[in-house]
């Protein structure tokens, strides 16, 4: 019996190194023991698209996520995510945009469709807003990988 318990100690803290949550500001996620072909697969897998890939870095296409909770007003979110790859470690950032449709009338954001106009994404804002919300698929695409996830706040440059 204290064999089992202990093997189920082990077991769950091993596990939680793999699940913990991300501290609020966080805007990084590294994830260790992963190749650039597990996470194109991967990113394809979860939907997403890649714009391009050159040199151990990846960028998505935006992909489009729909909140329709208000009647009358569904708003447009765009998620692109930036994965840079070194020796098995991928380190994750997403920039994201949003977008009203009112009455079934689109009203574009200052920073609608202009990829130098994206917020860069982190875990710093409400549940419910789309930052907090496009963190969130980066979270659930990063735990997809299968592998250590470690996160992190930098100061990050235009485009990073």
């Amino acid at each position: 019996m204290k064999v089992l318990f202990l093997t189920a100690f082990i077991c769950l803290g091993v596990l939680s190194g793999y699940c913990q949550d991300a501290p609020k500001g966080t805007n990084i996620i590294i994830v260790t023991g992963t190749s650039l072909q597990l996470v194109a697969k991967t990113l394809i897998d979860s939907g997403f698209a890649i714009e391009k890939s050159d040199s151990g870095k990846i960028v998505t296409k935006p992909r489009e996520y729909i909140d329709i909770k208000q009647p009358q007003k569904t708003k447009l979110y765009h998620l692109i995510m930036i994965i840079r790859l070194k020796d098995s470690t991928a380190i994750i950032t997403g920039i994201y945009d949003y977008q009203i449709i009112q009455n079934n009338l689109f009203a574009p954001t200052a920073q609608a469709n202009n990829i130098g106009n994206y917020i860069t994404v982190s875990n710093s804002e409400s549940s419910s807003s789309y930052m907090r919300q496009s963190f969130n698929h980066m979270v659930t695409f990063a735990k997809s990988l299968n592998s250590k996830l470690v996160f992190e706040k930098r100061e990050l440059k235009k485009g990073q």
